[in-house]
């Protein structure tokens, strides 16, 4: 039995431009050539998470077909901004001209394997070099304005899509990780502007990031999420937080209060067929302070005043005198008459 329709929608008047250009078969060997991240237990995941506000925040693409640069050169930043080293907004003509030495498509679109440019490459800022909406300028000679990524992994095996759970599991991993998903833009999924998505469709289009998820009945009586066999939230409910690229006047609000975003259910339009995410270094385990050590009881001091020690020049001569006269009265008293 299908769900019935959980989500508001309404018609926007500014551009809603896509851009995933894929060949299915350069993407399929590009997906199976990428590291895994694999799903492994290690205790319960929380009922929900939402790292909006510690990620990059919505952007606006605008007419040129650019979903994907947005959403990879947001996912890196975001990388960085959870391992705690924000380098500031990077500049989305970094991978939109091809700085990075693989070759995309510019404003008619592009793909996950553009993200291989910043394994050796990084952007320089975007208010060195400002988004125009428009493709084919030459690259800046500047620097990078951070480090490269160490790695750039495949949520799940590759061979089908994650589940809610390798999903889940994903985001909560190394202090948090921003993905990039791909989804299908059809059957009025651009027109959502609040609730729960649950259409459907197929025809993969468009790149967007997960920054979230709520598992909302789904959960244990301490709050932890709660999982069936095929890592869907045994209830049949939950939803996942995307964060799109068209302007904060698209979508919902997120826990940080902008907008921009969509709670979606697992799987529809296709969401999340192909999920990745940067891996920048390892969050270090916060080490809890040691406990203060206990107060140092007071010792006796070694110095007495002259008055203490003039007394005990004159007591102990006596206490001596009287010992030994009452050992002597004790002596006579043995002694007999």
């Amino acid at each position: 039995m299908s769900e019935k329709k959980s989500f508001e929608t309404k018609e926007y008047t500014h551009p809603l431009a896509r851009g995933v250009f894929r060949h299915p078969e350069a993407h399929r060997k590009f997906v199976e050539s990428c590291d895994k991240h694999h799903f492994q237990v290690e205790g319960p995941l929380p009922g929900k998470l939402d790292l909006s506000s510690k990620v990059s925040l919505c952007e606006n693409q605008g007419a040129c077909g650019s979903c994907w640069d947005f959403a990879l050169t947001k996912a890196f930043r975001s990388a960085w901004m959870l391992f705690g080293k924000d380098p500031g907004r990077l500049a989305f003509n970094f991978l939109l001209n091809n700085c990075g030495g693989v070759q995309e498509y510019g404003c008619d679109g592009g793909d996950f394997d553009a993200g291989q440019s910043f394994l050796t490459k990084t952007p320089w800022l975007e208010s060195q070099d400002p988004y125009t909406q428009r493709d084919g300028a030459r690259c800046m000679n500047l620097p990078g304005a951070c480090d490269v990524a160490k790695s750039f992994k495949v949520v799940g095996p590759g061979n089908r899509p994650p589940t809610f759970q390798e999903l889940a599991a994903a985001m909560n991993g190394n202090g948090g990780r921003c993905l990039v998903v791909d989804v299908a833009v059809v059957n009025g999924w651009d027109q959502y502007s609040s609730g729960i998505y649950n259409g459907d469709g197929r025809g993969i289009n468009h790149m967007i990031n997960m920054v979230g998820y709520d598992m909302q009945t789904s959960v244990d009586k301490d709050g932890n999420a709660l999982f069936n066999a095929e890592g869907q939230p045994v209830n049949g409910d939950g939803y996942l937080i995307v964060m799109n690229n068209w302007g904060e006047s698209w979508g919902t609000k997120a826990g940080n209060n902008h907008g921009g975003y969509m709670f979606s259910r697992w799987g529809k339009n296709q969401l999340a067929e192909t999920a990745m995410f940067f891996d920048v270094g390892t969050v270090p385990t916060p080490v809890p302070p040691n406990p203060p050590a206990p107060p140092t009881p007071p010792t006796p001091s070694s110095s007495l005043p002259f008055w203490a020690w003039l007394l005990m020049g004159i007591a102990i001569p006596i206490v001596g005198y009287l010992v030994i006269e009452g050992v002597l009265h004790l002596e006579e008293k043995k002694v007999p008459q």
